[in-house]
This record gives structure tokens, C-alpha cells and sequence, in this order.
């Protein structure tokens, strides 16, 4: 993390760090407090990197950074049931805007956070029947907020807009709560601040064609006008990232006598991200 300010300030904040690491060295009088700085290893750089960022977020002494990092995954991932260890399918984790891990590293981390008492909770999400798209999850709330606005954030990943792929920001209504729109997770799509803004600009439209709710409809689908009259299709991820490989029917070939083969091996039906496809078009055309 860089910051970047008027010379005074920082150059006054560095100085107030400076002052702070030399004083733990000086005596308090407390046994306790005395007792822990002794024991506390830390270099100058450290301690004073520890430090600035507690005050940036306002955590006490020693607090622990209260964060929340969502680890989507099937159920076989939680408790898996098969005791091969080799990787099996659907042993796979989603960290929403990082991307993927194994599912048994994330156990690891699962039982270590339980070790040390760190609230961890699991809430329960829908998929449609292909297990591809995310459609419920368990919300009591009607606002974007609370688990209705992590439904859409675990849903989109990142700004849904073609080619951006910033990180969300804003949870937007596709049609505007003014003009009649509900707040529901059908009506909603991940943003970026700047594509929110530019959204509302006249002449830009959005419509919901797909809810993702309707078996063999699709995943949650918006299409984009901009004021020049083109047309974009802002389409949900996989539940679980793209590039993932699916099961899919297992593939025939025939031999050149005539006789019908059946591959032994798995197939994969591998989802592309619109940049992929789109730059797979420009690689084709050329």
C-alpha cells in the first residue's frame, strides 16, 4: 500500500511513527506492558508498518483485522466423502475475486480458523439444475445489503460490464427503483463505480433477458445499450469461475473400418470468459 500526500503530512506521519517505535523502549511502569514489549520481536520496520496500519483501521493494540473472505464451494468440498487422496470432481473452491483453489487447501484453512475461535459461518446457495449459475442464497433483507448484496457479489465476481472486470463497487438496480424496479437479485447487477455512473448518463439502457431462474434459460443475462444503439450482453459467470473444465458426455470417434469407439477419457465442456471468446474471435478472423 502507497500513499501519496502533501509533503508535510507525511513527512509529520513518518516522524510520528518514528516517535512512537522509539518510545517502546522506554519503561511504562506496568509490568504487563513492559513485560510484552520485551517479548515482542519485532524490527523497527515491522513494528511501524504493524502500527500505521492498525491506526488506518482503527483496531486497538493487538485487535485482529476483522475481515469476512467468502470461499464458494459444493458441499463434497466442506466434508468430502471419497477417501482417495487425489484431487476428485467437484473438490474445488471459488475465492470470489481471486480466483480458484484446491478444495483441500481450503479445508486446511477452514479447520485452522476454527482452531483459533475466528467466526466462521456457512450459508447455503442455490444453483440451477446444471450447478452453473448462481440463483438464491439465504437472505432476510430487501435492500442491497447484508446477504442480498453478497448473493450479487458472489453471483457477478466482478463489474459485469464486457471487458472491464474492475472490482464491484456498487450493486445497481438493471431497472431503476424510480422507474418501478424491485430490489431483488433479479433486478441487480455488480458494478464498478465508474460503469454505475456512466450507466445512468442519458441515452444508456439496460434490461434484464434472462433471470437465470428458468431451467435450460440460461445464466442471469443483461443487455446494454449505449446511446450509440449497441447492444452488449453482460452475462453471469460460473458459480465456481471461468475456464473451469465441465463434465459433458463422454465422446465417440469412428475407426476407419467402420467400428464405433467410445473415449475412455473425461470430457470437458470448458466455459470461456467473453474476453477469451472475444480474442478468440480476433484469432480466427486473422
Amino acid at each position: 500500500m502507497s500513499i501519496l500526500g502533501p509533503l508535510t503530512d507525511v513527512v509529520g506521519a513518518f516522524a510520528a511513527l518514528k516517535k512512537a517505535e522509539q518510545s517502546r523502549w522506554v519503561a511504562t511502569g506496568d509490568p504487563a506492558v513492559d513485560a510484552a514489549r520485551v517479548a515482542d520481536e519485532r524490527g523497527r520496520g515491522a513494528w511501524m508498518a504493524d502500527t500505521a496500519l492498525e491506526l488506518l483501521s482503527g483496531r486497538a493494540e493487538g485487535q485482529p483485522q476483522p475481515v469476512e473472505v467468502a470461499l464458494v464451494m459444493r458441499e463434497g468440498a466442506v466434508v468430502p466423502t471419497d477417501s482417495d487422496t487425489e484431487p476428485v470432481p467437484g473438490d474445488e473452491v471459488e475465492v470470489p475475486g481471486w480466483g480458484a483453489m484446491p478444495g483441500v487447501m481450503a479445508r486446511e484453512h477452514l479447520l485452522r480458523l476454527c482452531d483459533t475461535g475466528t467466526a466462521t459461518w456457512l450459508r447455503r446457495l442455490w444453483t440451477a439444475p446444471g450447478g452453473r449459475d448462481l440463483v438464491a442464497m439465504d437472505s432476510t433483507r430487501r435492500l442491497f445489503s447484508g446477504v442480498l448484496r453478497q448473493l450479487v457479489e458472489l453471483r457477478d465476481a466482478t463489474c459485469r460490464v464486457p471487458f472491464c472486470g474492475a472490482p464491484i463497487r456498487d450493486i445497481d438496480h438493471v431497472t431503476g427503483h424510480a422507474r418501478g424496479g424491485e430490489t431483488s437479485a433479479i433486478n441487480a447487477m455488480g458494478e464498478c463505480q465508474l460503469h454505475n455512473l456512466v450507466k445512468e448518463a442519458p441515452g444508456w439502457r439496460a434490461e434484464v433477458v434472462s433471470t437465470g431462474l428458468d431451467p435450460g434459460g440460461g445464466p442471469h443475462e443483461v443487455t446494454l445499450t449505449t446511446p450509440t444503439g449497441k447492444d452488449y450482453s453482460c452475462v453471469a459467470p460460473p458459480v465456481l469461475g471461468h475456464g473451469r473444465p465441465q463434465p459433458s458426455e463422454p465422446e465417440h470417434s469412428r475407426c476407419a473400418d467402420g467400428a464405433d469407439l467410445r473415449h475412455q477419457g473425461r470430457g470437458f465442456d470448458i466455459q470461456y470468459s467473453p474476453l477469451e471468446v472475444h480474442l478468440a474471435g480476433l484469432t480466427d478472423a486473422a
